[in-house]
Order: structure tokens, then C-alpha cells, then sequence
């Protein structure tokens, strides 16, 4: 009976040390931070006062650490029309485009982290010029998310996107919203905000 006993303490014993192991072996999920900003700031093109065909508008988002800007021009001389939109890297910033940098307009839902496509610190939405029209986010084409990738000082990657609307006058663009996930590496996606 004895040796019963000590052998019940011992698969006890056993039984409580592999549980308490169990439990220090699970793992937390890391605690995602998105920085969601909804802003409707709209970036006016005006016009150049030493030549009136020609207007230009900017507007840089600082979100430390991550900048980017939105630019957009105009030109409304006869001889060379043209409208272009287009997102520029001002610290260590890409954007989703493709083959030709021309941004890829996004759909809700898409996971951003794993787009396979091509990363480029500037792209186009438009590109109008003399009779030639490229690009993906048209003046008048409605809301348009477009994907944004960081990179880390010590490596890696920050994720988010950003809601635009080119006006069909191409004299303006709205930016609706933008959110970054500030957790390194994880991915966020297009249209989520927590």
C-alpha cells in the first residue's frame, strides 16, 4: 500500500509539472497598435503666379515616424496640357504600384503585408500629358485606397493604407483617411482601423 501511495505522488507530481510547463509554453499574440486618422484634408492646386497655366498643391503626412506626401498638378496651357496626382516617399516610404509605379488602387479586406506585387518610393495615380493617359486612380474615379509600406530604422517593415478621391477637375484631391500599423513586421488590412 505503500508503495501505491508514493506512486500515486509521483504521477501526481509529474501530471502538475507538465501542466505548469504547458501553460509557459503558450505564446502571446504581440499587441497591434494602428494609428487611424480620419482627416479630409484636401489638397488644393493653385495656381503659379509667374506662369497661370501652371498650379500645383502638397500636403505631407507626418505620423512620427512615417511621412509621406500627396502631390498634384495641373497644367492648363493648350499646347501642354496635363494632370498628374501622385504619393512620394519623404522618409523611407513605398508604395504599392505596379510594373510601371503606377499606384495599384486596393480593395477593402486585402491583407497588405502580403501583396506581391512591386514596393516604390514614388508612384503615379495619373499621369495625363499631351493625348497620353496612364495610371490607375483617375481624376473622377471615386474613393481609392492605396497600400503604404515603412521601413524600420533597425529593418523590417511598417504597414498601412490611405483613402484618396481625385476630383474629375483634377484640381484637388481629397485624403479622406490613413491608418499605419505601428507593430513592426505585422500586417494590417486595407480599411481596418483597429
Amino acid at each position: 500500500m505503500k508503495k501505491m501511495i508514493i506512486m500515486l505522488l509521483a504521477l501526481t507530481s509529474v501530471a502538475l509539472s507538465c501542466k505548469k510547463n504547458d501553460s509557459q509554453n503558450t505564446t502571446t499574440p504581440p499587441t497591434i497598435y494602428i494609428n487611424y486618422k480620419s482627416v479630409n484634408h484636401v489638397v488644393t492646386a493653385v495656381a503659379d503666379p509667374t506662369t497661370p497655366t501652371d498650379f500645383e498643391g502638397y500636403y505631407t503626412v507626418t505620423e512620427y515616424p512615417h511621412e509621406f506626401g500627396f502631390r498634384i498638378s495641373k497644367n492648363t496651357d493648350p499646347s501642354n496640357l496635363e494632370n498628374r496626382f501622385w504619393i512620394y516617399s519623404v522618409e523611407d516610404t513605398k508604395f504599392y504600384c505596379d510594373t510601371y509605379n503606377n499606384l495599384l488602387p486596393l480593395t477593402a479586406g486585402t491583407d497588405i503585408k502580403n501583396l506581391t506585387g512591386k514596393w516604390v518610393g514614388t508612384g503615379d495615380g495619373e499621369y495625363n500629358s499631351s493625348g497620353s493617359d496612364v495610371g490607375n486612380i483617375k481624376a473622377g474615379s471615386g474613393d481609392k485606397y492605396v497600400g503604404l509600406q515603412f521601413t524600420a530604422s533597425g529593418g523590417g517593415y511598417f504597414y498601412g493604407w490611405a483613402l484618396v478621391n481625385y476630383a474629375a477637375n483634377a484640381l484637388s484631391l481629397t485624403v479622406k483617411e490613413y491608418a499605419i500599423n505601428n507593430t513592426l513586421n505585422a500586417t494590417i488590412k486595407v480599411g481596418q482601423k483597429q
